[in-house]
Order: structure tokens, then sequence, then C-alpha cells
């Protein structure tokens, strides 16, 4: 692989110690031109085996067209005979609360349960995180174990006195 008097040997070891990459040669090998009669032969060959797939494609697309006509004209005879069949026995299911769905009306619930509707008008919500479904009225003025709760309109109201 390596001859000792010459520099291209030389400089593709200092390159490439390991011998992985092959040393460059300066001469190339040409190609013969190609005859004008052999390349106008190539030139018709191409336009032939162009027209005949032009051909091929028009035929497919023609079968295509038909077969498609012929499934749509199936499938309309199909959904109309489905339409007689069924007839006037066709309902509209309205679906109903579950169970659960009903219990959970008026409680506390997570957040992941109302995110989808959360938006800036829920902004301002005490209790983040938590949902109640139905208003609570405040019934009680009490909270358990800390007596009355006194609330704005008492507190005018003892002022004002």
């Amino acid at each position: 692989m390596m001859v000792e008097g010459s520099k291209v040997t030389r400089q593709y070891w200092k390159a490439n110690p390991t011998g992985t990459r092959k040393p460059k040669t300066k001469t190339k090998d040409k190609k013969k031109p190609i005859p004008k009669k052999e390349k106008k032969e190539i030139k018709d060959q191409k336009k032939k085996m162009l027209e005949k797939q032009q051909e091929r494609d028009e035929e497919f697309q023609a079968i295509r067209k038909e077969l498609k006509e012929e499934d749509d004209v199936a499938k309309r005879k199909e959904v109309a005979k489905t339409e007689v069949e069924v007839g006037a026995k066709t309902e509209v299911k309205v679906r109903t609360k579950t169970e659960e769905e009903k219990a959970v009306h008026g409680k506390i619930v997570p957040a992941k349960w109302r995110r989808k509707r959360r938006g800036s008008r829920h902004s301002d919500d005490d209790d983040r995180g938590m949902n109640i479904c139905r208003p609570i009225l405040e019934t009680s003025t009490t909270i358990l174990g800390a007596g009355p709760v006194i609330t704005w309109q008492s507190k005018t109201a003892s002022s004002g006195q």
C-alpha cells in the first residue's frame, strides 16, 4: 500500500495513518461521449414509454370512475333500503343523567370537573380548585363553635346607633 518514494503516499499517510481512506488519484476515468444516433434512440424510447404510461393511466382512471359510480349507486340503494326498513322505528335517544351525576349536583366537586368553563369570570372565586355546582344560600350565620358571625350590614347598623 505504501510506496516509499512517492509524495502521494507520504501525504496520504500523514493525513490518514490508519489507512481507512483511499488516496485521491490524479487520473480520472473520462466517459466516452455517446454518439448522436444513440442519443436520439434513447429519447425516442423515453417518449414511447411516457405515451404508453399516459394511455395506461387514462384507462385506469376511466375504470376507477366507473367503479366509483357503481359503488355510489349501490350505497344509495342500501341507504334507501335501510330507511324503508327502519321507517317509524327510528328513535332519538336523549342522554339522561346518571345516578352519579345527580348525586354530584349541589356538592363541592374537584377542580378538574370545572376546568373547561373556567375563565376570567371565575378568577375572583375564593374556593380555587373547588366548585359549588348550585349556589348555596347563606341560611346560617354561625360557624361551628365560633358564635354568631357579624355580617357587613349588622356592622353598619351597630355603628350607626
